[in-house]
């Protein structure tokens, strides 16, 4: 039951990655022709032009293709995990004091 909600979530986020993987590729054979064919004069405009082109690129490349990421579902599972460990360490505790009693 659990996988099957798992797999309906994911089954659309597919497509969107998928489309997000392909616009990011154009996006970086943008970047790679522009890379190519900027001026390396020792100048300090084409240095700079060509530092915001890598740095862009960088950029890019660190993107998410993903459109949820994992501190999304790690939170999920802390709701799902919180609330079964303080009833454990309530009950715990609740027989603790009742033995001490």
């Amino acid at each position: 039951m659990l996988a099957d909600g798992i797999g309906l979530l994911l089954l659309p986020m597919i497509g969107i990655r998928q489309k997000v993987r392909e616009i990011k590729q154009e996006a970086l054979d943008m970047l790679d022709r522009e890379i190519q064919h900027a001026s390396r004069e020792l100048e300090p405009d084409d240095l700079r032009y060509l530092s915001d082109l890598l740095s862009q690129r960088a950029a890019i490349e660190r993107t998410r293709e993903w459109p949820l990421d994992t501190t999304l579902f790690s939170r999920i599972a802390m709701y799902f995990v919180i609330p079964p460990l303080a009833w454990v360490g309530s009950a715990r505790v609740e027989i603790q004091i009742q033995s001490a009693l």
